[in-house]
């Protein structure tokens, strides 16, 4: 069954969507498409915020590549998590997403190379220090938020959690998730009415 997820499908990156307004939490999308089709409307996420870019960056720099992003000498260079890196994994699913265009896998002879891709690479890039900032502390929040979300999820975070090592861990003395600090952050007036 089809399901109205209010963006186009090349929208996943950008976090634009469709011409009908977007429903509040929990209610039916009341656009006369999605009635006519009879298909549930799902709630869109935000620029980069889409599950796939944690699972990318948990499998690339948790899982694998010498698990860089928990490996001691490396892991500050992660917490938040870098504009670099969420650039490089929009152009990928990006590159990806190029094979499935028309609806159907085709593959297109696109490799993902610098020649190819860096172009959009730069527009992410720039596209990221925008939304740092239009909402710096919003940003810093949700960078640090995405890393720890991978941290957590990772097996390397039980080995952490189990070690004999007395000393507060980096990934602890940034942990912030136990609070909700909606409010609480800089001009929450401005944040309250954006979110």
């Amino acid at each position: 069954p089809s399901i109205c997820t209010g963006t186009r499908p090349s929208s996943l990156l950008s976090g634009s969507r469709t011409g009908h307004s977007r429903p509040e939490q929990g209610r039916r999308c009341s656009s006369s498409h999605c009635e006519k089709l009879h298909v549930p409307h799902l709630q869109r996420s935000g620029p980069y915020r889409h599950p796939i870019f944690q699972t990318i960056i948990q499998e690339q720099l948790f899982h694998q590549h010498e698990r860089m992003a928990i490996d001691e000498l490396t892991r500050g260079h992660f917490n938040p998590m870098p504009i670099g890196v969420l650039a490089i994994v929009a152009t990928a699913v990006e590159c990806a997403l190029h094979d499935w265009s028309t609806g159907i896998l085709e593959r297109k002879g696109n490799t993902f190379t610098t020649d190819e891709w860096s172009g959009v690479y730069k527009k992410h890039v720039k596209a990221l220090n925008t939304m740092k900032k239009i909402k710096p502390d919003m940003f810093a929040a949700w960078t640090r938020k995405l890393y720890m979300d991978c941290l957590e999820t990772t097996k390397a975070y039980a080995a952490l959690e189990e070690s004999d090592d007395d000393e507060i861990q980096d990934e602890e003395m940034a942990d912030y998730d136990d609070l909700d600090l909606r409010g609480f952050l800089p001009d929450p007036a401005v944040h309250a009415s954006n979110t």
